[in-house]
């Protein structure tokens, strides 16, 4: 079964780039295989990583709430559903992408919410690690669309109205279990370290961060030109700077290091 890392933030805190440099590090690690869920409305996740997002799976849902009434007899709906899912998966090597749309929960009832659940259930099977980006709204529904989540990380901008945003709007009691761990990253912080004034806030709000990614040129000219943040140089420093924090992530899940994880 797939350990699944989900990734949740304000508008504009860099969930998408750091969704990328952690399938990065992941790749690095060849914790593979990968499957990447876009859940953005703004769809970027598959151009970060370097792959075209296909069929949208809002446009399969929608596709399927107009032919569903007109399908001749003996066509089970479900397998046709599944067929169409499964149809929208945009495969690669090592990361394969599903991608929700703009639009993915607008019209959806509780059979088509039953049967994406499903979906990701199956496929979960098939990877070693599941990476959701944009999952807060995703995490939210009461429909059972992910069972269960190992890690989520909050990611938020270096600065004390994002952070008091983050604290008060992205760690619902809901989402809070023993089984899923929280961690909160600061995002686009000064290589100087983080501002002392916002350790102080970080303190008083009680959200200790699991680690900070600094702003980076190389991020910011790929992101300008379209390329794939995957393919990052090691002199990044901001894949530099992901990686104590996935490294402790694989040891939290293989304590017994890479030999057990390969089993």
């Amino acid at each position: 079964m797939a350990k699944v890392i989900a990734i949740a933030g304000e508008s504009g805190s860099g969930k998408t780039c750091c969704a990328s440099l952690i399938i990065r590090s992941l790749l690095k690690h060849r914790a593979l295989p990968i499957l990447a869920i876009d859940a953005g409305a703004g769809a970027e996740l598959g151009k970060r990583l370097g792959l075209n997002a296909g069929v949208m799976l809002d446009t399969v849902i929608s596709q399927f709430d107009r032919k569903k009434t007109k399908m001749p007899a003996g066509v089970l709906k479900k397998g046709w559903l599944d067929f169409k899912l499964y149809d929208a998966i945009t495969e690669s090597n090592d990361v394969d992408l599903v991608t929700l749309g703009a639009g993915w929960g607008r019209g959806c009832n509780c059979f088509t919410f039953d049967a994406l659940g499903s979906f990701i259930e199956k496929l979960s099977g098939n990877y070693r690690f599941i990476v959701i980006d944009d999952a807060l709204d995703f995490l939210r529904l009461k429909y059972g669309t992910i069972k269960h989540i190992d890690d989520l990380i909050v990611v938020s901008n270096h600065s004390i109205a994002a952070i008091g945003s983050t604290n008060k709007n992205l760690l619902p009691k809901d989402l809070k279990s023993d089984e899923t761990h929280i961690s909160l990253i600061i995002n686009m912080a000064p290589q100087s370290g983080t501002n002392p004034i916002l350790a102080r806030a970080l303190t008083f709000l009680g959200c200790e961060p699991s680690g900070s990614i600094p702003w980076d040129d190389q991020i910011a000219q790929r992101c300008l030109t379209q390329s794939p943040l995957t393919e990052l140089p090691d002199t990044s420093i901001a894949a530099q700077a992901i990686e104590p924090f996935i490294n402790q992530l694989l040891s939290n899940y293989w304590p017994e290091g890479r030999e057990s994880r390969d089993n």
